[in-house]
């Protein structure tokens, strides 16, 4: 395979090079090139900065690591022509990488590490306290005089650790402190939105991603609330990223979070839209939230164990005295809700004292609640399995039979003559227990599950179930030549709810977490 391209566009790479690791037998130590959907994508990381830049471009999807070697002799490879060729190809079933101009070329090896997502690295939206849209070029002299009119140490920042970036009310700051010569602060004139918010940061990695970008261009600064999420620069065509330098609060998180999925799944550590851990996706569902403004910090897990409930004498008597019977839990009511809480130190929890918490609270909810809702009335909170399952209900499943025409294969619209040799097995890794990854990670793990078809011995092809307005799409995988047991295994693997089994005459949807089987007709 043979791309040109213009030696402005290499020169992305050369600015790059900075960002990397300095260790190419790491994917890190090189600058990715990703090239799909018309769109090249240039990217470097050291796992402290990681920076992309989005180039609009013709040809093959392709995705391929350069060598800095490489870069570092682009000029001379280019010589004096306006391109150069980036050549993929291999040699004894090796991978190899060429860049060639009219000055010269230079041959590797592709050794094809892999690179680390993107998309997953990127804050939510609650993760995000304040933004600032602030022009380049002076926010490049804001950094670059509060560096240099302060002692540095080698890796670039103040001696005594103190350069902060920020924003009050409606002012977005720089703060740079050393002993020699005191504290002082820079002000960018900006356009500020959210809460008061400042992180601590090195001076010099901020500086590197800030001329990453023209000088005209207008960067969205987003402030991250908490230590453990990088400071996001983001413009229409560059998005780099920036950790912050850790404080108590980010090293108790780490803490909780890696305990967290050791016991509850990789899941539990995908906050939902209100910030909250779901350690318990079954049942009662059961969650975590850190309590930064406590002393010690706390991690409270809790449920809504009841709702549509309205407060009386009778409603609190009855929670006081479960209350004074418990030392672990408590109960209370809150705006027509009964939620269980347990509150844990979140500096010394351990794995006991987690699976003590959630169980206390799944038997509250289970054993105690529907005593209380029978008596005072209220409503149990439903398994949100069972929506799920509802979802699975009305969900329209489309085969790619042939290049770009979807068939349906159930629901009023349905082929009528059934085009598999048997039954089909439905498989994605597209929200897993309804938890959005992001889409490079849902493509993953299909690639997986694609995998582990072929290796069963199965078939597949491409497919999509969808909602029946269309508005919701899950890419999947439509395979046959699988036994329902190895179907159901690959789908619990995915973290799946149930998979769908669909043969001429109905449709089957199959729990991966027990034995539940609904089943109803394939056309109508």
């Amino acid at each position: 395979m043979e791309v040109s391209i213009p030696v402005e566009e290499w020169e992305i790479g050369l600015r790059l090079l900075p960002l990397i690791a300095d260790d190419e037998q790491t994917g890190i130590g090189q600058v990715r090139v990703r090239s799909v959907g018309g769109v090249r994508e240039w990217s470097a990381t050291d796992s402290y900065r990681l920076a992309l830049v989005r180039v609009p471009a013709q040809g093959p999807d392709f995705e391929v690591g350069l060598s800095p070697a490489a870069l570092r002799y682009l000029r001379t490879t280019v010589g004096d022509g306006d391109e150069a060729t980036l050549h993929l190809f291999e040699v004894n079933g090796r991978p190899r990488c060429a860049i060639a101009g009219p000055g010269g070329s230079v041959e590797y090896t592709d050794l094809q590490h892999g690179y680390p997502d993107i998309e997953p690295r990127i804050p939510l939206a609650d993760d995000i306290g304040a933004t600032a849209v602030v022009n380049a070029s002076q926010f490049h002299q804001a950094v670059s005089a509060a560096m240099t009119t302060r002692e540095l140490d080698e890796n670039g920042s103040p001696v005594d650790g103190h350069f902060k970036m920020g924003v009050t009310d409606t002012k977005f700051w720089l703060y740079a402190h050393s002993p020699a010569v005191g504290g002082a602060e820079y002000v960018v004139a900006a356009d500020v939105e959210g809460d008061s918010v400042w992180v601590q940061l090195n001076p010099r990695y901020l500086l590197s991603l800030i001329e990453l970008f023209e000088p005209g261009d207008d960067i969205v600064v987003k402030l991250p609330r908490f230590n453990s999420v990088p400071v996001v620069l983001q413009s229409d065509r560059v998005l780099a990223l920036l950790m912050v330098i850790k404080s108590e609060w980010t090293l108790v998180r780490e803490r909780v979070e890696s305990l967290l999925e050791q016991v509850c799944g990789h899941l539990a550590v995908r906050r939902d839209d209100d910030g909250d851990y779901p350690l318990r996706r079954t049942g009662t569902p059961v969650y975590g939230r850190l309590l930064y403004e406590t002393d010690p910090i706390l991690l409270q897990v809790f449920a809504i164990v009841l709702s549509g409930i309205d407060a009386s004498p009778e409603l609190y008597e009855e929670l006081n005295a479960l209350n004074a019977g418990s030392t672990f839990s408590r109960l209370f009511h809150y705006e027509g809700q009964v939620l269980a809480e347990v509150d844990l130190v979140a500096g010394t929890i351990d794995e006991d004292e987690l699976r003590t918490a959630i169980g206390r609270i799944r038997e509250v909810a289970e054993t105690i609640m529907p005593t209380l809702s029978a008596v005072l009335g209220g409503n149990l909170v439903e398994d949100p399995v069972e929506s799920r399952m509802r979802m699975y209900r009305t969900a329209i499943i489309e085969a790619e039979l042939l290049p770009d025409r979807p068939a349906e294969l159930n629901g009023p619209d349905a082929v009528e003559d059934w085009p598999f040799p048997g039954s089909v097995f439905v498989l994605t890794g597209w929200n897993p227990q309804g938890v959005p990854l992001g889409d490079r990670s849902h493509e993953s793990i299909n690639l997986a599950i694609a995998e582990d078809i072929i290796r069963s011995g199965g078939r597949f092809v491409h497919g999509t179930g969808r909602s029946p307005d269309g508005e919701h799409r899950e890419p999947s995988l439509i395979a046959w030549g699988l036994s329902r047991a190895e179907a159901v295994a690959m789908g619990r693997k995915a973290n799946q709810d149930a998979i769908f089994e669909v043969d001429a005459a109905e449709v089957r949807v199959v729990s991966c977490i027990g034995d539940r089987v609904d089943r109803w007709p394939r056309r109508g």
